[in-house]
């Protein structure tokens, strides 16, 4: 038992190491555009960082479910939770894309302090596009530490890597030539790749269950 609960534990850890090592190189291409490009990317990731948070909880409580349940040999139980956890994923993002669209430039003015136009138009194109893509966001993370939860360690660890791998080429092919546009993108796609990705092992592993 002590084994397996290390081998998750360290799983866990090099997924988040991975995500985390991805978005340092990220930042690193996105420095090189500029002051006001460099404080509308702060802005906006400070209200993304903010707006994330409820999914982050979602996707930790799913993951206790997950794990209770997988214990105990009910896996239908699981099936419903997710599908339910996925409703409120929807709901939260549905309620952070009316608050992007609706009062993000306020909001972002009043975080930077500036009225700059350039630093505002960047900073609520970033906002926009990354909280239009929180329910993929939502249900990346609830797949990701579920799957953890059951103990199916390579999957998500892979899906980090290859999120790594996507920021590391987005770094260096696509934001030099596209700008703070490619900034604003890469994530989102990277999140709807990877939460396929997870959905269809997912579903895979179901069907080998059944």
């Amino acid at each position: 038992l002590v084994k397996e609960l290390a081998l998750n534990g360290v799983s866990m850890a090099i997924m988040y190491c991975i995500v985390d090592l991805g978005s340092i190189l990220f930042q690193s291409a996105n420095n090189q555009l500029g002051e006001k490009i460099i404080s509308a990317h702060t802005a906006s990731r400070r209200i993304i960082q903010m707006m994330m948070q409820p999914l982050v909880s979602m996707s930790n409580a799913a993951s206790t479910f997950v794990a209770q349940n997988y214990g105990a040999k009910k896996i239908r139980r699981i099936h419903i939770a997710l599908k339910e956890v996925s409703i409120l994923v929807l709901i939260w993002s549905g309620f952070s894309c009316i608050v992007a669209f609706a009062f993000g430039n306020a909001l972002l003015q009043w975080i930077t302090g500036t009225r700059d136009v350039l630093v505002i138009e960047n900073a609520v194109m970033s906002l926009r596009w990354h909280l239009s893509f929180f329910p993929a966001l939502g249900w990346l993370l609830t797949l990701r530490t579920s799957m953890q939860a059951m103990g199916l360690k390579i999957i998500p660890v892979l899906s980090s890597g290859i999120e790594l791998v996507m920021k590391v080429a987005s770094s260096v092919f696509i934001i030099p030539k596209v700008g703070f546009f490619g900034t604003c993108i890469t994530e989102p796609f990277t999140w709807l790749m990877m939460f396929i990705f997870l959905l269809f092992s997912y579903r895979k592993w179901r069907r080998k269950i059944k």
